[in-house]
């Protein structure tokens, strides 16, 4: 198959956005496009018309694109997704990396990324914006520490992101300050970090996007 004979269906709840995707496509050199305003729709069209790609915003109506993705895996199989979004949010980086979708790339950087992404999946290569795995490896290993930690410790440690006291935590729970203590000391110890003052707080406020 001709990379230009290739087929597409773009999704994007911003009609100028969405306009734009289709005239760089078009300049691209790519004709077949068929475009949707929401997830529901993009996932019909993809079922339909099984295209080649399917370029799809995160963040859309009815469906959302990680939704997208996971549905159309089963009724498209053959169909490689671009997901394309602004944030960079490791929780959703890591479900689209467990989805398999063939790319990930920020949506303030879509058209300038777009023909590379374009050129390495023709390769049969994937391509992640080096943007979203340099934030998010480090904050997708630290979430792999968290889910050892029990929900009550998850609470407490976001007490201490922002800098309560084990005396101000133990008055919030309505419980010992030493309940508090062993808590933290279980904490530590899970994530493996140096038995400081510190070390905690440090860690709490560094990672409070995964907590």
């Amino acid at each position: 198959m001709m990379a230009k004979n290739s087929k597409f269906v773009i999704a994007d709840d911003h009609p100028l956005f969405l306009r734009g995707l289709a005239d760089f496509l078009h300049q691209l050199g790519y004709n077949d496009i068929i475009q949707s305003h929401n997830g529901a729709d993009a996932l019909q069209k993809i079922v339909d018309h099984h295209p080649d790609f399917a370029v799809i915003d995160i963040q859309m109506p009815y469906l959302s694109g990680i939704e997208v993705a996971q549905k159309a895996s089963d009724q498209s199989p053959d169909t490689r997704i671009i997901l394309i979004s602004y944030h960079k949010d490791p929780v959703i980086v890591k479900m689209a990396i467990e989805l398999n979708v063939s790319a990930y790339i920020l949506k303030e950087d879509a058209l300038y990324e777009l023909k590379n992404c374009l050129d390495e999946l023709l390769k049969g290569n994937s391509y992640f914006s080096s943007k979203i795995l340099g934030y998010s490896e480090k904050n997708i290993e630290n979430d792999n520490y968290i889910s050892f930690l029990t929900p009550t410790e998850k609470k407490i440690l976001r007490l201490i992101g922002q800098e309560m006291t084990s005396k101000d935590i133990a008055k919030e729970y309505g419980v010992s300050i030493r309940t508090i203590e062993k808590h933290r000391s279980n904490i530590i110890e899970k994530l493996s970090l140096e038995g400081t003052p510190t070390s905690l707080i440090m860690w709490a406020k560094k990672n409070k996007t995964i907590l």
